[in-house]
C-alpha cells in the first residue's frame, strides 16, 4: 500500500493517543479512523505520524468523531 505525501493521524482511542484538545494539527494531514468496534489495524496505525483521541472513553460514530476532528483543526488553524 502506497501512501501520499502528507501527515498521517489515526483517530483512535490508545493509550499513547494525544488529546485533541492538546493537539497542533499539521498544515497538510490525512485523518484515519477505523471501525467503530475495531479501530484501525495495526499494521496501518503502525505508518502513521500521531495518534489522537477525543475525550471521553467511549468510541464514537466514525462519522461523528470525524466531523469533530475536522471541526477542532477548522478551529485551530482554518481552512
Amino acid at each position: 500500500m502506497r501512501f501520499c505525501q502528507r501527515f498521517r493521524i489515526v483517530i483512535e482511542i490508545d493509550k499513547n493517543s494525544i488529546p485533541i484538545k492538546e493537539y497542533n494539527h499539521p498544515e497538510r494531514a490525512v485523518y484515519l479512523l477505523g471501525s467503530e468496534n475495531n479501530g484501525l489495524p495495526k499494521e496501518l496505525r503502525d505508518k502513521c505520524h500521531d495518534i489522537i483521541c477525543l475525550p471521553g472513553d467511549k468510541s464514537l460514530n466514525v462519522a461523528v468523531a470525524g466531523s469533530i476532528s475536522i471541526f477542532d483543526r477548522i478551529n485551530k488553524i482554518g481552512l
